[in-house]
């Protein structure tokens, strides 16, 4: 097969794979690229964006407003565009594009479906009708595309655990966990410390520990310790933020800076930091549970030593080679832990170094071309 056609199906659009994807096929030179990005969270316009990207580099794009309540409006996602160009390879990061797939490849209109999947929870809707759609998709995913890929062994054992997938039944399957381009992020300078700045990167919700990171802040501030928090961000939680920041008058040590869609200018805001913080919340349900989000590797692209409770598959290692530091979910826990490498230079320039070092296996370029080169026909 000659794989030069590439149609690329996304949920949202802040950088990760997907872009990540793109970006290593434009450095390949492939015929085409069709990337298409959808609305994943309820926040923002609602903008299905297609670009279409040629070998000589240059592109088009377009976008096209719809509806936008998820995840009742996903359904527009099929036919937003509604001809789609035959391809060689079909990659998509829902289980609704990778069903789509499936079915231009009965039709004869594209060769191989990969479907990538960004993360694994249990049980994803709370409701039951809408969940049993989206596991019985996912299901037949995992069982018929030509070639799985999962962020985290983690999410693979306990998806095919799940979804107790027959070993003859199931889709060969790769695991290729979240990365950066090594040669493009900025790395915190050796002079960060002095900054004594905290970042906070993600969605703006519930699990994600923001609560417990503003009373740590508060517990700080009383202790006139010198600090300065940038959440950086959109959802749910905004306007709580902005009223719960000026109930405990923090405005003078917490900022929230929005969603940053540019990557170099999220890059940028990381490396002038001094930590980066990800204190989820021990949820059994949450995602981060058998994910490897995205905001960790972000962290650890710009070389930060990193502050987070025991709740991804990975934080154990990152703490043992990556620089990070595991803290209970409590706001006198992450206020004791920022204090104390904010008092200790020599042990953030350590960690700093330990997350320099760690961070050179997790090149996009080097990770896509030793698992997925052979889609290029290498």
């Amino acid at each position: 097969m000659s794989n030069r056609i590439f149609l690329i199906h996304a949920s949202g659009y802040a950088s990760g794979p997907a872009q990540a994807l793109v970006d290593f096929l434009k450095m390949n030179d492939v015929d085409l690229i069709e990337f298409l990005q959808h609305p994943l969270v309820a926040e923002g316009p609602g903008l299905h964006i297609q670009t279409v990207i040629g070998k000589n580099g240059g592109q088009c794009t377009k976008e096209r407003r719809r509806p936008n309540k998820p995840p009742i409006t996903y359904m527009f996602d099929p036919v937003t565009p509604v001809r789609l160009r035959r391809s060689d390879v079909w990659v998509s990061f829902n289980a609704l594009a990778t069903i789509q797939g499936l079915v231009f490849r009965k039709l004869g209109r594209t060769k191989y479906v990969v479907h990538w999947s960004v993360d694994f929870v249990p049980r994803r809707f709370s409701n039951s009708l809408v969940n049993w759609v989206y596991e019985t998709f996912d299901k037949k995913c995992c069982e018929s595309a030509d070639l799985r890929v999962e962020l985290s062994n983690a999410a693979l054992e306990n998806r095919e655990k799940h979804y107790g997938l027959d070993k003859d039944r199931k889709a060969k399957a790769l695991v290729i966990p979240m990365g950066f381009w090594n040669d493009r992020v900025p790395v915190c300078s050796e002079d960060a410390w002095k900054a004594k700045r905290i970042v906070f990167l993600g969605h703006l919700v519930d699990r994600m520990g923001l609560d417990v990171l503003l009373s740590a802040c508060k517990v700080l501030m009383e202790r006139e310790v010198l600090f300065r928090l940038d959440i950086i961000g959109g959802g749910p939680l905004t306007d709580w933020l902005h009223g719960q920041i000026e109930i405990d008058a923090l405005q003078d040590y917490v900022s929230l800076i929005g969603f940053v869609e540019d990557h170099a200018t999220l890059a940028t805001y990381l490396a002038a930091s001094s930590v980066g913080v990800a204190p989820y919340a021990p949820d059994p349900d949450s995602f981060s549970r058998f994910a490897d989000p995205g905001k960790l590797k972000d962290y650890l692209g710009a070389g930060l030593p990193i502050l987070l409770t025991d709740v991804p598959p990975n934080a154990a290692d990152l703490a043992a080679h990556g620089g990070a530091e595991i803290v209970s979910h409590s706001a006198e826990a992450i206020a004791n832990a920022i204090q104390n490498l904010f008092e200790n230079e020599e042990e953030w320039d350590r960690r700093r170094a330990d997350a320099i070092k760690y961070r050179s296996q997790f090149d996009w370029k080097v990770m896509l071309e030793n698992k997925l080169g052979f889609l290029l026909g290498k």
